[in-house]
């Protein structure tokens, strides 16, 4: 989506087109892109400065394109709110995770530029390479000024990005595919141009790849192993747990019963069951997932018990902070 408004962008500075369709389409692919990944919201800054500077737009297009930016969040809050009964179910599962702080912050920012190494390199040979370029236009000059200045806001990302870096440094991609598109016109041999832009196209989607899939481990050089004792690993294995604190690598042993994942996101919930609505959907997730090990490092199991009394029947505690889920008998 980002893309996408970044194309309707580059037309509207081309043509300096005066059309309020343009410009709420750029708006509109920017509000659905921050929907997806809320810390894109930087990118509705970039663009306004990019037409401040490079267009003469209308102060009217710039209510225009903050109203159709705005316009996707506003129609999710409203269904959230209306299908969840809670005003700040947005802010709670959406922006406040967003700007978690992590506390590896320069440790996890140079681990994954070590991934950017070969990209960052065709983004300066492309930069240094163009004072050898033929004159350019007008039209090409506005480009070039356009994705550089692109590419140091882009860098600000990185800045409100605590969580996950890799994603401001993956904006700077497009930026490097510019710059590089004019290194690969000074290759006069085919063969070398196209051997050149496979290599570029291959290690951009290496990025992505081995951040999912952790071929070098790169991605992961700052996380920390955590260990598991091995009684506790044997007795969760291939279980259906739940667990009730911060301790997300008990999942690697056994499968995530309950929706309660991330601790940030469900403290919320389950640190007020005072609320009706808290209480019934921790005791629907209970029945529907039916988890056969509860571990309760957050001490909130013996609230739970107190408030939903069918539990006390239904877990047994068989150690510290484990509790077991028993067959309980039919009555005829």
């Amino acid at each position: 989506f980002l893309l996408l408004a970044y194309s309707r962008l580059l037309t509207h500075v081309e043509f300096r087109a005066k059309r309020d369709e343009q410009i709420m389409s750029i708006g509109l692919h920017l509000g659905v892109a921050v929907l997806f990944y809320f810390q894109f919201f930087i990118f509705i800054l970039i663009v306004l400065i990019i037409l401040m500077i490079y267009t003469n737009t209308l102060s009217r297009r710039y209510v225009i394109f903050i109203v159709n930016t705005i316009m996707p969040l506003a129609i999710t809050f409203v269904y959230y709110w209306i299908i969840n009964d809670d005003a700040g179910y947005i802010l709670v599962n959406l922006i406040l995770p967003s700007l978690s702080i992590n506390n590896y912050f320069w440790t996890d920012l140079w681990s994954k530029i070590i991934l950017f190494i070969p990209v960052l390199l065709f983004l300066l040979a492309g930069l240094f390479t163009m004072p050898q370029q033929r004159r350019l236009n007008n039209y090409q000059n506005r480009l070039t000024s356009l994705f550089f200045l692109t590419g140091i806001l882009s860098l600000s990302l990185i800045i409100f990005n605590y969580s996950d870096h890799i994603i401001g440094l993956v904006m700077l991609v497009p930026v490097a595919s510019f710059f590089t598109t004019h290194l690969f016109f000074l290759v006069r041999r085919p063969i070398a141009d196209l051997v050149v832009s496979a290599l570029f196209i291959f290690l951009s989607l290496f990025i992505n790849y081995d951040s999912v899939f952790k071929i070098i481990g790169l991605a992961d050089d700052y996380e920390q192993t955590i260990e598991i004792e091995p009684e506790l690993k044997d007795f969760i294995k291939d279980k259906k747990i739940m667990v009730l604190g911060n301790h997300p690598e008990l999942y690697k042993e056994s499968i995530l019963a309950t929706p309660f994942y991330d601790w940030s996101l469900a403290q919320p919930i389950i640190n007020n069951l005072d609320y009706y609505d808290n209480l019934v959907f921790i005791k629907e997730s209970l029945d529907h997932f039916q988890p056969e090990i509860v571990l309760d490092y957050d001490h909130r199991w013996t609230r739970f018990r107190e408030q939903i009394p069918e539990l006390k029947e239904q877990y047994k505690f068989v150690r510290p902070f484990v509790w077991k889920r028993v067959e309980l008998k039919r009555r005829n």
